[in-house]
């Protein structure tokens, strides 16, 4: 992954990349940094990964091929990389999106090294998974099907919407997720209508749409996974919203294939939204990317003129949303791939529990 970044850094005739956002940092080195961090990636020189001290024995037990060096208790990470730098006779660096005063400390420090913000490069490699990625994205769609598998054991009327957040969390860590990939929503009856309606106090009632959004981390990566479902016996107003998102869903799925543009998967959900009445309700993209982040490029909206490629893995959730009556999504984590899309996740499509 180095090597291929600074082919391409060389091309754009800079010295190196320097890294500060923690997922591009354990992209290219495999160290996770709780705290702040750099990796100086360079083309003529070793790179190096600059710690704080407290740090200094994870990074270079997990690390192999880059210098790893500490600041000290009491010291700056801007004096250790800018020494670092000016050793290696740096005088131009790419950036990712680094922190805007660990920007204006470096500039004030390096006035001589000039600073490019680049975040295309990046994503151009992180946004199509290798094999190992795509394993530890289904080792975490297989936790989040467990953790949806725990909703429908544990929804009764009258549980809060956060206590069944709560069931879900906790079967998604018993059976191995390091963490939740974001905060679950768990949005009911009129509340379902928000696309991102956190989970809250709310007590769930017979007759409520209940949309369940959660994903779960393994290896760092991440899954996304949305069910709708409807307590008790659903109207045939939900019962046709649910049936029309279903049906969207089914369209989007069998366009995710390489060479398609993004807007075109977007179009293919959309049109059947609208044919049932229910286009200005539906709200956002039909998907995004996912992996160590939980919204990565390539983003699946309208218009998009980005080009699916094989290896992208991505979101696919459509999703209507009526003010004062509720909301229905469907969501699944989906690998692109020549032969036809592979879903990742797999909690079956339920409405009525």
């Amino acid at each position: 992954r180095i090597k291929s970044l600074l082919e391409k850094v060389s091309a754009k005739d800079a010295d190196g990349f320097l890294l500060s956002e923690p997922n591009n940092i354990f992209y290219f080195s495999g160290f996770r940094s709780a705290s702040q961090s750099v990796l100086l990636l360079l083309t003529g020189s070793p790179s190096a990964l600059i710690v704080p001290e407290l740090e200094f024995e994870a990074a270079s037990s997990e690390t192999s091929g880059l210098d790893v060096a500490k600041v000290p208790r009491g010291g700056k990470l801007v004096d250790q990389l800018s020494t670092i730098m000016a050793e290696r006779r740096v005088g131009s660096l790419l950036t990712d999106e680094m922190p805007l005063l660990l920007f204006r400390s470096l500039s004030e420090k390096v006035r001589n090294v000039k600073l490019t913000l680049e975040t295309d490069l990046i994503w151009e490699l992180r946004k199509i998974k290798d094999s190992s990625e795509i394993e530890k994205i289904r080792e975490a769609a297989k936790l989040a099907d467990e953790g949806f598998k725990a909703a429908c054991d544990k929804i009764r009327s009258g549980i809060r919407e956060f206590e069944l957040a709560a069931e879900i969390e906790y079967a998604m860590r018993r059976s191995g997720s390091e963490g939740l990939a974001f905060d679950s929503i768990v949005a009911s009856g009129v509340r379902s209508s928000l696309p991102h309606g956190t989970s809250t106090h709310r007590r769930i009632e017979t007759g409520d749409l209940v949309v369940i959004d959660i994903g779960a981390v393994f290896g760092g990566y991440r899954s996304d996974l949305t069910r709708t479902l409807c307590l008790g016996h659903a109207s045939d107003e939900k019962l046709r919203m649910f049936d029309v998102v279903r049906t969207a869903q089914s369209e989007s799925h069998r366009r995710l294939l390489p060479g398609t543009r993004c807007g075109d998967v977007d179009s293919a959900a959309r049109r059947v939204i609208e044919a049932a009445g229910y286009g200005e309700f539906f709200v956002h993209g039909v998907g995004h990317g996912v992996g160590l982040d939980i919204h990565e490029p390539p983003r699946l909206g309208i218009g998009g003129e980005e080009v699916l490629a094989e290896g992208n893995v991505v979101t696919n959730e459509p999703g209507v949303y009526v003010p004062g009556l509720g909301g229905v999504r469907v969501e699944d984590t989906v690998v692109v791939r020549a032969g036809g899309a592979e879903a990742l996740t797999h909690a079956p499509k339920l409405f009525e529990v």
